[in-house]
């Protein structure tokens, strides 16, 4: 049968020694206790805690703890810590480090950002492969995390200008209409509205932007 250490790490033996006297009763046994020792080699991978998905806000300063990762390794007798990194085919703005005082059996690490991250720049989604090692054997999960949007750009209007004419004696025709975009993904449906110097004398369609004349124009 085979020794485990992580199961039983000492064994406690009784070696007899009897010289063979023709009368049984008169035998003299001799006697000493034998401990064994069982060495612990590298015998299994250490095991990350599950860590499933993982979201972030955007704009959160360079730094941010994103989340945690724990591991332990069933092998008890060695003497090199727990170590963890991040692999992936591509540079990931996330960086991971580990917490408190490691140990062969015990680590935990945070992984945090290196960079802020935007929304609207084009990634939103990273997957980081976390590693644990115990300096030769390793387990990993794929970590997916997702940058969430917030409201943190104004809308744009696809023209810089926009310049309109109107005949006069024209009651509520069309004068144009102003278009506008929103990068961010929650902040709803945009809004139209006006202001400024004859704000009376047009209307604007809050859902599409669409000006028309509110009433009419009279040039002299």
């Amino acid at each position: 049968t085979a020794l485990v250490y992580n199961t039983q790490f000492e064994y406690t033996l009784t070696i007899l020694a009897t010289d063979q006297a023709l009368v049984v009763l008169e035998r003299r046994v001799g006697s000493f206790v034998l401990t064994i020792n069982v060495n612990d080699v590298n015998s299994d991978p250490p095991v990350l805690d599950s860590i499933g998905p993982q979201s972030l806000e955007e704009n959160l300063p360079s730094g941010s703890i994103v989340f945690t990762v724990s591991a332990t390794d069933p092998d008890k007798g060695l003497t090199v810590p727990l170590s963890f990194s991040i692999t992936e085919g591509t540079t990931v703005p996330f960086s991971i480090s580990v917490t408190g005082t490691p140990t062969s059996t015990l680590a935990t690490a945070e992984i945090s950002t290196n960079e802020i991250l935007d929304f609207e720049s084009g990634t939103t989604q990273y997957n980081l492969t976390i590693v644990v090692t115990d300096g030769t054997m390793t387990d990993s999960e794929i970590v997916t995390v997702t940058v969430v949007d917030m409201n943190d750009v104004a809308p744009e209007f696809t023209l810089s200008q926009y310049a309109f004419s109107a005949n006069e004696n024209e009651p509520s025709a069309i004068v144009g209409a102003a278009n506008a975009t929103d990068a961010d993904t929650i902040g709803g449906p945009i809004m139209y509205t006006k202001s400024g110097d004859n704000n009376d004398d047009f209307l604007v369609d809050s859902s599409t932007g669409v000006i028309t004349l509110n009433g009419q124009l009279d040039a002299e």
